[in-house]
């Protein structure tokens, strides 16, 4: 992490630093100043869009002054998944694309994630110079003409063509009933549409946001609900989407929620011609097994979809993603999509003439548990070389989008885990 950016672009509380509107006029304005550098002679335009939250008004405002105040021209969009902005940003040629959201966090929390032109997320290079823009900002002579603010109608329809362009023409969904959840989101519009579309009887939750229940007991990360609903309405598939529409969880006909390890594992076995999938170190080690004996390699990143996507580039692979729900396909697509993530399971499903629990159960996962805990323990740089008495794998972490460590640990052995798990929450207590 850095002074203003974590794994997933800047992210903290409302009215608190830096998620305060003089902090983003500076912010937009640093970013302008590397857009400048990067494109020097060139008009600069910019994308923007948001999630439902009501602080999004807020940080919308200040980035657009901030920008404008540089000359630079903005495309607004309203509320659409952060995958449409780094689509949208490519489609129409901006030289940047900006998405107002705090993914997962509850609706108090707010930030931004920015984008390079091909949609790509910012290099360390990129934040380093917008950060060091922003902490030593310089004598800013303005330009007399200011940039202009347009609002772009139709850029819901731009991004459902794009989602079903995606699939062959013979997809279809014409035979499934699938219940998605939207997490009050900012694919609560545009989600239901897109499988409407491809013929699907679909029973939506999660729809109706009001600025301040986003992510509020919906969504991937309470799918519980979503797993009672699916076996309500008898359903083939259930869906549920986070608050920006990046990650995705999955709940099988059963109502049994799919692990994020089989998903991936699934959709490397089945997805994948390069025999390659890229994850992050968080992973269950029962998936780097299941596709070693499948003839799938697997490559182990830092947390982070960035990370990811740099790994996927650099090794060819055309698989990769987190356990959380985030999946990336090729090398070109370069944002998580949940849906997408969905609909390409639900095609390759269709052509074994499988049901979604094949998913669920590829593989056992190995016994593991995982827990958060507030900053401020004894963490220590050799912390993740700690010798456990029971030679547990184990990771500890620093989030990079919430003030915690992240502790994870796996052993094959139910009652080794639990006494290395206690052994190392003694640790850090100490």
């Amino acid at each position: 992490m850095s002074f203003l950016f974590g794994t997933d672009g800047i992210r903290g509380t409302v009215n608190q630093f830096p998620i305060d509107p003089l902090s983003f006029v500076k912010i937009a304005q640093s970013i302008g100043l590397h857009l400048q550098k990067l494109y020097p002679d060139q008009p600069l335009k910019c994308v923007i869009g948001k999630d439902t939250r009501e602080s999004g008004y807020m940080i919308e405002c200040a980035l657009v002054a901030g920008l404008v105040s540089l000359g630079i021209d903005i495309y607004l969009v309203g509320p659409m998944p952060t995958p449409a902005i780094a689509f949208l940003t490519r489609s129409m040629r901006c030289t940047a694309g900006i998405m107002i959201s705090a993914s997962h966090n509850p609706f108090h929390d707010n930030g931004i994630k920015v984008f390079n032109d091909d949609g790509t997320k910012l290099s360390a290079q990129s934040i380093a110079d917008i950060e060091s823009y922003f902490q030593n900002m310089p004598n800013i002579i303005l330009p007399f003409h200011v940039g202009k603010v347009r609002r772009i109608d139709d850029a819901v329809g731009r991004y459902i063509e794009y989602i079903k362009n995606y699939f062959p023409k013979d997809f279809s969904l014409n035979n499934y009933r699938i219940v998605i959840d939207c997490a009050n989101g900012a694919a609560y519009k545009i989600a239901p549409i897109i499988l409407r579309e491809l013929g699907a009887q679909v029973i939506t939750y999660g729809i109706e946001p009001d600025g301040c229940n986003i992510n509020a007991d919906c969504g991937s990360l309470h799918p519980k609900g979503l797993s009672a609903w699916v076996k309500e309405h008898e359903a083939d598939l259930g869906i549920a989407l986070d608050g920006d529409a990046d990650r995705v969880v999955l709940v099988d006909e059963q109502g049994t929620i799919i692990p994020g390890e089989c998903l991936l594992g699934f959709l490397g076995l089945h997805l994948n011609a390069s025999k390659k999938l890229v994850t992050t170190q968080v992973a269950n080690p029962a998936l780097k097994i299941f596709l070693n004996q499948n003839g799938v390699q697997i490559i182990l990143t830092e947390v982070g979809d960035s990370y990811v996507h740099t790994a996927m580039q650099d090794n060819d692979a055309h698989v990769g993603g987190e356990p959380s729900g985030h999946v990336l396909f090729g090398t070109e697509v370069c944002a998580s999509d949940g849906l997408l993530t969905a609909l390409q399971c639900l095609a390759i499903l269709r052509d074994l003439n499988q049901k979604a629990h094949a998913i669920t159960q590829l593989f056992p996962l190995m016994p593991f548990k995982q827990v958060n805990l507030p900053l401020g323990k004894n963490m220590t740089a050799d912390i993740n070389q700690l010798r456990l008495p029971h030679s547990s794998q184990h990771l500890i972490r620093k989030s990079g989008t919430e003030q915690v460590l992240r502790v994870y640990v796996w052993n094959s052995d139910a009652i080794a885990l639990d006494f290395d798990f206690k052994y190392i929450a003694d640790f850090l207590d100490k």
